[in-house]
């Protein structure tokens, strides 16, 4: 066994499922959701788990989307999904080393939630909680929330600082226009979020988030 198998196996073994909301996530659908009602995202989880086989190696379930709206879920294009309603799926991508992720569409996201079982990875696995800071492993902004700043490397539409996420955070909390931050380990190196004209609320709300594998993100808490 390789040694990433290995720790994905270990995650297999810890129950953890890491939650995107505001995303309908795509891959090979294995429990049609109309036939699995679960009263909550953590259950839909669990129900993922309770279809999981062999999943580092198999294609059991490692992915899931939950709908939240009690007035069902509607995917952008017309399809409508009931409330509660808890799809198991499979994506290939999340078992490879350099794990990635599929989305199903970047419109009709509202209402629903979505997870998955994840391999090891560095941003999942290996970062810490941070004083200060609401950490969400697994989750991205990507250009969401950018800002010019003047003494890292910058463009004029994002701030970006390589080094060790101690070091980019304690950039953010010296900004007081930063309300958080992304960071990917595999990379070393983060972008500050947020900037004059948006309000910390806006950052905190994860409205924009996007399931990544490779990173993790950082909201400033509220003083």
């Amino acid at each position: 066994m390789t040694d990433f198998q290995h720790k994905s196996r270990h995650l297999l073994q810890s129950g953890m499922c890491v939650t995107t909301p505001q995303t309908n996530l795509g891959g090979a659908v294995l429990v049609n959701g109309s036939a699995n009602l679960q009263s909550s995202s953590a259950a839909c989880c669990q129900s993922c788990w309770g279809h999981t086989t062999a999943v580092v190696n198999g294609n059991g379930c490692n992915a899931w989307v939950w709908c939240g709206l009690p007035a069902r879920c509607n995917n952008g294009y017309g399809t409508v999904y009931p409330y509660q309603q808890c799809t198991l799926i499979f994506q290939a991508s999340l078992q490879l080393p350099q794990p990635g992720i599929t989305v199903a569409s970047d419109v009709g996201m509202s209402g629903f939630t979505s997870g998955w079982i994840p391999s090891y990875s560095q941003a999942i696995s290996e970062t810490p909680t941070l004083p200060g800071y609401t950490r969400y492993p697994g989750v991205d902004y990507k250009q969401f929330y950018d800002y010019a700043c003047g003494d890292v490397t910058a463009s004029n539409d994002y701030c970006q600082q390589s080094g060790t996420l101690q070091a980019v955070a304690q950039k953010c909390m010296g900004d007081q226009t930063c309300s958080g931050f992304t960071y990917m380990p595999s990379q070393s190196m983060g972008w500050l979020k947020g900037g004059s004209r948006v309000s910390l609320a806006a950052v905190q709300s994860l409205t924009f988030a996007t399931p990544n594998p490779d990173s993790v993100l950082y909201t400033r808490m509220s003083s």
